[in-house]
């Protein structure tokens, strides 16, 4: 009975770290490939192709842009992903999620995707393995005409 006991003591904080990482989305830097530097602006911003053509709307509403956090602080994302202004509704399958550091970067859009909840992306924690500095995110999406919109914003993870 005792046996029993100390077994089930021992795997009710086992169950509940790994539940809480599967809500934390990791990012490795350690990963990162070298990449040329873009000619885009790192704050948020939004671009929609050619004049007239207006893509899916891309509302930034957590982090805010520049935002800084300590290393052991918890970063949330939450990415909003509206129709143009013609109503024409974002194609959640064109996202494409880029994030660097320094010369380096990886897409991370492959461990973003589990993340959407309809035209939302929703990351309770963003886990940057112990890595500090300054970390750029571009978000390009498209909507169900093809046109295209991409917003950028920064963080900041300090010791």
């Amino acid at each position: 009975m005792r046996w029993l006991l100390l077994v089930l003591l021992f795997a009710i904080p086992a169950s509940d770290s790994s539940s809480a990482d599967q809500f934390r989305l990791k990012i490795d830097p350690a990963t990162f490939t070298r990449i040329p530097p873009q000619s885009t602006n790192t704050s948020a911003q939004q671009s929609a192709g050619a004049p007239g053509q207006i893509g899916p709307k891309i509302d930034l509403q957590q982090p805010d842009d520049n935002a800084v956090f300590s290393a052991n602080q918890q970063i949330a994302v939450h990415l909003i992903f509206l129709p143009a202004d013609d109503g024409t509704m974002p194609d959640m399958s064109s996202l494409d999620v880029l994030v660097r550091k320094g010369w380096f970067g990886k897409n991370i859009t492959d461990i973003v995707v589990p993340y959407i909840d309809g035209n939302d992306v929703l990351i309770p924690e963003v886990d940057f393995s112990g890595y500090t500095g300054k970390f750029d995110f571009k978000i390009s999406i498209s909507d169900h005409r093809g046109r295209t919109s991409t917003a950028s914003f920064r963080i900041t993870v300090l010791t």
